[in-house]
């Protein structure tokens, strides 16, 4: 077990808040990741991977303790009209 998940489960049983990242769609286009109508920030891992990369990274430098994926609007509904339906599983 890594000491970072032995740390996290340590705050968690002595109640200590535990800080997740926030806002990553915002920040990803505040940065300049591109935002494709009605995908949003679903295709930055194709678009702008280094920009995903260099948020994620920013939220566990700034104490993030948890990073969420992301996935909003990354069905295969909200990717076909992108064109992207078939590179979802």
């Amino acid at each position: 077990m890594s000491s970072e998940y032995k740390n996290l489960l340590q705050k968690f049983k002595n109640n200590v808040p535990i800080i997740l990242d926030s806002g990553v769609s915002t920040e990803l286009e505040r940065r300049g990741a591109p935002m494709r109508k009605g995908q949003w920030s679903a295709c930055v891992a194709i678009d702008a991977f280094e920009t995903l990369v260099e948020t994620h990274l920013a939220y566990i430098e700034a104490g993030g303790d948890i990073i969420t994926i992301n996935n909003y609007a990354s069905s295969r509904l909200m990717l076909e009209p992108a064109g992207l339906g078939t590179q979802v599983q």
